[in-house]
């Protein structure tokens, strides 16, 4: 009808990971810890981690169907820097550039995964004084 619009409104969620291991299978419990199986619509719709492809390959080789609808994204900085052109799979499944609801219309990044690295990183900065608190009453 004249005098109507429409729009189209795109909900994401994205989660960035700093985990200090290089083993796959401490990410994957952690993720069923935050995002439990119990409650799948809590995953969210984009994990961002500088180790996805492992994470990715790790979880199809064991079967683990559980994160089959979230995508694996290696941030921006390290599928540049870091990852190998040549490592096919990467390129395939976890390239930023190869999901386009990442890109704004003006072809910027809709999420800074820089920014969130960094924060991730203040963040820890703060982890081993927290460990060390203890509960107030």
């Amino acid at each position: 009808a004249e005098g109507q619009h429409s729009v189209a409104v795109r909900f994401y969620t994205f989660i960035s990971l700093r985990v200090r291991s290089s083993n796959t299978h401490p990410i994957q419990a952690f993720l069923k810890a935050v995002f439990p199986p119990d409650y799948p619509s809590s995953l969210p719709c984009y994990i961002f981690y500088d180790n996805a492809c492992q994470v990715l390959i790790h979880l199809q080789a064991s079967g683990d169907l559980y994160f089959h609808q979230a995508c694996w994204v290696v941030d921006v900085f390290h599928s540049y820097e870091k990852h190998k052109a040549d490592h096919q799979f990467c390129q395939k499944y976890c390239n930023p550039a190869g999901f386009p609801d990442l890109r704004s219309e003006d072809e910027n990044w809709t999420f800074n995964s820089s920014a969130a690295e960094q924060a991730n990183t203040w963040y820890g900065a703060f982890q081993a004084l927290v460990r060390e608190m203890r509960r107030v009453k």
